[in-house]
């Protein structure tokens, strides 16, 4: 309710009590105008004191930024003067002066410690006998109000209020005079403080981190320096004590790493960063360290700056760490699908929110677009960061210069208690389309050749990397096996079973440590036969052992522990053959699955192979998968001229054949099913429309085979081979 309402309300109560008589009440309304004039001032005049507080803050946030002026313009709004800051950085501010009057001068001082305290008519304000901060990290916001005719100020958001004078309904005048020269803008206020900004940019000093910076006895932590306001004759000097060394690299001008080194064992100490120029400016930044805090051993973490590949690795990964004993586990996957290092190295340095980012920290994988590498990087103390090239450019060594180097820093800077591995990707599939197959002359060997040199030419000799994730070894080795070369979905993304598998039991296997082959987990939804997980865990371990060339499986597509067919062994008899002139071939299966080399209609994701083998972990969405077993594929160096195949009776086989391994054939040059009884001789009729067989296998009528109907049916063929004479 405004005062006029409030003393008429007041007055008429009066009369009523007092009586009728007669009531002038023109004085009355003089009086009121006064007072309302007065107290419209006084509104006003708090109104801008408290947006005077918030541009204060603003030169207060330039000055202590290092920010300096490159502009005053003197203004008006008519009624009173102002003058407009410009800043290289910041937003313009304006401040309005007023005029002579008895209003509290709220203003700034610079201490002889370089910060900025609140003053009120030229004294420090005092909160506890303490000068009241006005710097922009930790300083205070105070705010006026006027109550009872009196000025009031807070220095917590109004919950406590101290009394600074009588308002007087006059404005203040709050400068003396705002003046610049060559040099300097100075602010000289009403109560005689000063402020001087600088009018040339001042030398500062950056460092990424300067307070406990976690680094274990022994190892060496990154720290990114940046100079502002730096010219040639800028100088840098690192001083280290208490046993701790520093080395500084300058990359430019204005920017530079510095290598610390803790002692081992570690001590207390501190490093000094000096800059220096010409004009006798000097700043000094210290840096102090700690021994990182001491992790429970069933906890794990890591992060990977990667692409779909490292998607492929880490898809299963929380499942194993969390049967080898790890009970908090987290994960982090920074995506860009096909992302170079070169790529990695440029959104690192922009710090641009490119990535799409995953995370698991309960065994599901969530989501979050538009990330920030350095966000990820900066969000948690991880204990492994992985770093990988794009795999069309993983056997390319020109390609990693300078990029990795720049992904590496970035990553020390953002963590520095952090391990650096690199992700050895793996060779593309044989047949593999994809267009960067051709930098290796589409082969896969000589691919995986050049991994491993620009592997041992870039990482190996990178003393930034603490260790070597072989998954490219890994598949190779597995690729001996029975499986062959079918671990990948598309030519070169691992498929959903076994290859993901593998490369997720490899990184289980590089990060822990830990023996693997009593590991009982396997992804939902897909189909594992004892021997894939077996020979998964095989190639894995070899890599590890041997990351630097292959190994051959022990479960090759010839099974060791293959057990002589003695009823088709009779069969064969039977038709006149002598057993004791033949080897019998010790062949694998696959259960569920089958080939179809006139189709791709039942690959989900549109294999580009007609020969892989269609299954569930390729993919395979068709409903007749569990009627089939199928074999692995035959050259004609593997079941030559003479070989033959005895079928039992009651089964059906189809020897499918390919002229190549990518090539797809015609409805009508598929090969037909072949029935028992059936003896195949092969000849080479046989081998003279296709370069590679194999055979599909089921049993006749059946449509849901029992797992023991399953047994038979992958051992209804038996294939021998003529033995060499000499």
């Amino acid at each position: 309710m405004r005062i006029r309402q409030l003393i008429t309300i007041a007055a008429m109560s009066a009369m009523t009590i007092l009586g009728a008589c007669s009531y002038d009440d023109s004085v009355l309304d003089g009086r009121i105008d006064k007072l309302e004039s007065r107290v419209t001032i006084l509104e006003s005049t708090c109104t801008q004191l408290n947006s005077d507080v918030k541009s204060l803050q603003e030169i207060v946030k330039a000055l202590e930024s290092g920010d300096y002026v490159t502009g005053l313009v003197q203004t008006s709004d008519g009624s009173r003067k102002g003058w407009t800051i410009s800043f290289a950085k910041a937003s313009p501010v304006t401040i309005w002066d007023g005029k002579d009057g008895e209003s509290p001068v709220l203003a700034i001082r610079q201490d002889t410690d370089g910060k900025c305290y609140w003053t009120i008519d030229g004294e420090y304000a005092l909160v506890d006998g303490k000068k009241v901060p006005a710097s922009a990290e930790d300083g205070i916001t105070p705010t006026m109000k006027v109550d009872g005719g009196r000025w009031f100020i807070s220095y917590d958001e109004g919950k406590n209020w101290t009394y600074v004078g009588e308002a007087v309904a006059s404005e203040c005048k709050k400068f003396t005079s705002v003046t610049e020269d060559k040099d300097y803008v100075t602010i000289t206020f009403a109560g005689g403080s000063t402020v001087r900004l600088s009018k040339k940019q001042p030398l500062t000093l950056t460092l990424s981190k300067t307070k406990s910076i976690p680094v274990a006895a022994g190892s060496t932590v990154r720290i990114k320096y940046t100079i502002s306001g730096s010219d040639p004759s800028t100088e840098l000097d690192v001083i280290a004590d208490g046993g701790w060394k520093a080395t500084m690299t300058r990359i430019d001008q204005a920017t530079g790493t510095i290598d610390v080194n803790a002692p081992d064992p570690f001590t207390e100490g501190k490093v000094a960063v000096i800059a220096s120029n010409a004009s006798g400016e000097t700043v000094v930044k210290f840096m102090t360290f700690r021994e990182p805090e001491p992790k429970d051993p069933d906890e794990i973490s890591i992060l990977a700056i990667g692409n779909s590949f490292s998607v492929d690795a880490m898809q299963y990964l929380y499942g194993m760490l969390k049967e080898l004993g790890y009970n908090k586990i987290r994960l982090g996957n920074l995506y860009i699908g096909g992302c170079t290092l070169e790529t990695h190295a440029k959104n690192l340095d922009g710090d641009l929110p490119a990535y799409t980012y995953y995370t698991n920290t309960t065994g599901t994988w969530n989501t979050a677009s538009a990330t920030k590498a350095s966000s990820a990087i900066e969000s948690y103390d991880w204990d492994y960061i992985t770093v990988q090239q794009a795999s069309g450019y993983s056997g390319m060594p020109d390609s990693f210069d300078p990029y990795l180097s720049k992904v590496i820093t970035a990553a020390q800077i953002g963590c520095p208690a952090a391990k650096i591995c690199w992700h050895m990707t793996w060779a593309y599939q044989g047949n593999s389309t994809h267009s960067d197959f051709g930098k290796y002359q589409s082969s896969q060997s000589q691919m995986y050749s050049s991994i491993l040199g620009a592997v041992h030419e870039k990482v190996e000799s990178n003393s930034a990397i603490k260790g070597i994730i072989p998954c490219g070894t890994a598949v190779q080795n597995m690729r001996t096996s029975y499986i062959g070369d079918n671990v990948t979905r598309d030519g070169y993304h691992m498929s959903y079973s076994t290859g993901r598998y593998l490369t997720a039991l490899t990184w289980a296997r590089f990060f822990t440590g830990k023996d693997i082959s009593g590991l009982t987990y396997v992804p939902s939804g897909y189909t594992f036969t004892k021997n894939q997980i077996a020979a998964a865990k095989e190639a894995v371990d070899n890599a590890i052992a041997n990351p630097w060339e292959v190994t051959e499986s022990s479960y090759g597509k010839k099974d060791p522990n293959y057990v002589s067919n003695t009823e088709l062994r009779e069969v064969l008899r039977a038709a006149r053959y002598n057993p004791d002139r033949f080897d019998e071939y010790p062949y694998r299966t696959t259960r569920m699955a089958y080939y179809y080399s006139s189709s791709k209609a039942s690959i989900s994701n549109a294999l580009p192979s007609p020969s892989t083998l269609l299954c569930a972990e390729n993919g395979s969405t068709a409903s007749n998968l569990k009627q089939f077993a199928a074999t692995g594929i035959f050259t004609e160096e593997d079941l030559p001229v003479g070989t033959v195949i005895v079928l039992k009776e009651g089964y059906a086989f189809r020897p499918e054949g390919w002229t190549g391994l990518n090539t797809l054939n015609a409805s009508a040059d598929r090969p037909v099913n072949q029935a028992s009884p059936q003896i195949t001789v092969i000849d080479s009729e046989w081998w003279a429309k296709f370069n590679y067989r194999a055979f599909n296998l089921s049993k006749s009528g059946v449509s849901a085979p029992t797992e023991t109907e399953m047994d038979e049916i992958c051992k209804c063929i038996a294939i021998f081979i003529p033995r060499q004479t000499k």
